[in-house]
């Protein structure tokens, strides 16, 4: 998601995190005092060459805006809510009503045509609109390219920052699943539910699949699978967070790892970061709200599902050379 937002030009460093759950900023400036275009391009383009985490992409309309229509729309909604006497005359109300629509659409005209023509920066270098192309259409194409890594997830039930209450239930159910019934193809599920057309997906991607023997299990992303590979990346994200030659003693909390990085929607972490525990258990140590837990249980899901950092790992070599672990 892209937030998009009309900043004056002295708030826009300010502004240029996004806010929420946005993976990316579209900040048009308007003039703060008597600034030339120059004068804002300039600084706007300095702005955004500044290093930065998430993906702003920071513009100068083309013509400097007509600050009327805005304080005409103020005024009107001041009379609309401070005049008593409208209160008792119904014509005029709706007059007043008619006329802040009308200055709104003007607004909304003005200000469409100031985002589609006005000149972009990301990290400090110019963009263009592809011709005939909306403001989307460049949103989608510098995301694709600033999370080139994100995995391919074929699935608008769990693919989303606050998935419906049916799917949050079927999630649960999956995840509770994959802890009793690892070893059983689809973990156990029978029929087509919510959770069914997740382990699906997992089983395309190879995070669950035929170990060889028959039996099934989890493991790293399969390289022969294309869904497979474009898991490889976020994957192995946790991995640089436990160096080879990192002391035993130190753990890191499961949070939402990949976030920014990979841009991954809230509702697909649970299953993900379960999956890696799954596949890497006899790896790590597994900590809940800082206490060893011998066994992954349910208790072990509604923590999870509730607070990623009350889930912590640590690394266990001891763990390594008592059980064997599936590839990952």
């Amino acid at each position: 998601m892209v937030r998009t937002e009309l900043v004056q030009l002295a708030d826009v460093e300010r502004r240029r995190k996004p806010c929420g759950d946005a993976d990316g900023h579209f900040l048009l400036a308007l003039q703060s005092g008597e600034e030339s275009r120059k004068e804002m391009i300039a600084a706007c383009r300095e702005i955004s060459a500044k290093p930065s985490n998430e993906l702003t992409v920071i513009g100068v309309p083309q013509l400097r805006q007509d600050p009327r229509l805005g304080r005409e729309l103020v005024a009107l909604e001041l009379v609309r809510s401070s005049r008593p006497e409208l209160d008792g005359d119904g014509v005029a109300r709706r007059e007043i009503s008619a006329r802040m629509a009308a200055v709104s659409a003007d607004l909304e005209e003005e200000f469409r045509v100031a985002f589609t023509d006005a000149d972009w920066f990301v990290s400090g270098e110019p963009v263009k609109l592809p011709n005939g192309a909306s403001l989307s259409q460049l949103a989608s194409n510098l995301a694709d390219l600033r999370f080139s890594d994100a995995p391919k997830i074929q699935s608008e039930l769990i693919n989303r920052q606050r998935p419906s209450t049916n799917t949050q239930a079927g999630v649960r159910d999956l995840m509770k699943a994959m802890v009793a019934s690892p070893e059983k193809e689809f973990v156990g599920i029978e029929g087509f539910p919510v959770e069914r057309g997740c382990t699906v997906r997992s089983s395309r991607a190879g995070l669950h699949r035929d170990l060889g023997d028959g039996r099934f299990g989890f493991g790293k992303p399969s390289s022969r699978s294309t869904i497979g590979k474009t898991f490889k990346a976020v994957w192995m994200q946790p991995t640089p967070c436990f160096p080879p030659n990192e002391t035993r003693s130190r753990s890191r909390a499961c949070t939402s790892y990949g976030r920014h990085l990979h841009s991954l929607r809230l509702g697909l972490m649970p299953i993900l970061a379960f999956a890696f525990i799954m596949a890497n258990r006899h790896r790590f140590a597994i900590y809940v709200e800082g206490k060893f837990q011998a066994d992954i249980s349910d208790y072990m899901v509604d923590i999870l599902l509730q607070d990623q950092a009350l889930i912590s790992l640590r690394r266990s070599t001891w763990m390594l050379s008592a059980a064997p672990c599936s590839k990952a």
